[in-house]
């Protein structure tokens, strides 16, 4: 699981798991209906009675499951590498994504590089392709939200032929807001290309380690 927990400041209330589960069930819906590239994008979003009607068709499994996002190791969701297969067997008892995706029904699923998820641009988005298909096609499949942590400068999953910026400290440090825009409306666009959806940065961490500022 993906820890991207942060501490609560001020009054913020921590929202519900019904209100969690509820967003994740409305992009989900939304996916469906508009197709993975153009949720949202007309604007019109599952009303209330849609989303306890998808909701109430989901088993407990599913819906805890959809409070998860795991990684998994392999540049396919159907044939990786046997030593990818070896490394899935071992550590989550599948072979595959789309084997992980057919379990244990998880919401999400993040990319690294060291799990051999991002090659090329190509085999990215081909990826993806395979992973929302494998979910799509098991009765009551919802879209997997996928994601990485392309934060450029010292991380970057994705590499080139991306295009790499340097690291958000380098970029708060020369203090424009609008390069800041433009970094992460390229970045964006790049991994939306390649069916990741969600990218965790920028990130806000406490520099306590010199070698990994």
């Amino acid at each position: 699981m993906h820890d991207s927990s942060t501490g609560s400041t001020g009054s913020t209330a921590r929202p519900s798991r019904r209100a969690v589960l509820a967003a994740t069930a409305a992009a989900g819906a939304a996916v469906a209906a508009g197709g993975a590239g153009t949720a949202y994008a007309s604007g019109s979003r599952p009303d209330d009675d849609t989303l306890r009607a998808l909701i109430s068709r989901m088993t407990l499994e599913e819906k805890v499951g959809q409070l998860f996002v795991m990684r998994v190791y392999g540049h396919s969701a159907t044939a990786p590498d046997q030593a990818d297969i070896d490394a899935n067997l071992k550590e989550i008892g599948v072979r595959t994504a789309a084997e992980l995706i057919a379990r244990y029904r998880v919401g999400g699923i993040i990319y690294f590089a060291w799990a051999h998820n991002t090659r090329d641009p190509h085999q990215i988005a081909d990826l993806s392709n395979g992973i929302q298909k494998a979910s799509l096609e098991l009765p009551r499949g919802l879209p997997v939200l996928v994601s990485t942590d392309q934060e450029h400068g010292i991380v970057a999953r994705v590499g080139e032929p991306a295009t790499l910026f340097p690291g958000a400290m380098a970029i708060g440090a020369g203090g424009s807001r609008s390069d800041a825009r433009t970094l992460g409306r390229i970045a964006g666009a790049e991994l939306r290309a390649m069916g990741i959806r969600q990218d965790y940065s920028p990130v806000a961490d406490v520099n306590v380690n010199p070698p990994t500022p």
